[in-house]
């Protein structure tokens, strides 16, 4: 008697699938949103693992050591560096591709 209603189940979901358009952006969002409630729901079932759901979620902001905010502080440093460096060549081609490639410029990276 299991075995039908799963069947069944199973031709309901998809028909579902079906009958509604999702884009790519949302199913995406819908499979990572799904997955990461399963792993959340398994973290009491592994008792080897010792994570603090909290800590998960929201980083241990104490546990910061003076290396990690130097290299962040790098990493920041040379990421904005770059950015104002291409700042005009991002947004040329951004806002105008053709423009930007009659300009010489690849638009295709």
């Amino acid at each position: 008697m299991g075995q039908p209603k799963l069947s069944s189940a199973k031709l309901d979901f998809v028909q579902l699938d079906v009958s509604v358009q999702l884009s790519a952006d949302t199913t995406i969002s819908i499979l990572f949103v799904g997955l990461f409630a399963l792993g959340v729901a398994l973290l009491p079932v592994v008792r080897h693992v010792r994570l603090n759901l909290e800590d998960l979620l929201l980083g241990q902001v104490l546990g910061a050591s003076q290396v990690d905010v130097v290299v962040t502080a790098i990493l920041t440093t040379v990421v904005a560096v770059v950015l104002y460096g291409l700042h005009s060549r991002l947004l040329f081609i951004s806002f105008d591709p053709l423009g930007a490639k009659v300009a010489g410029w690849t638009t295709c990276f």
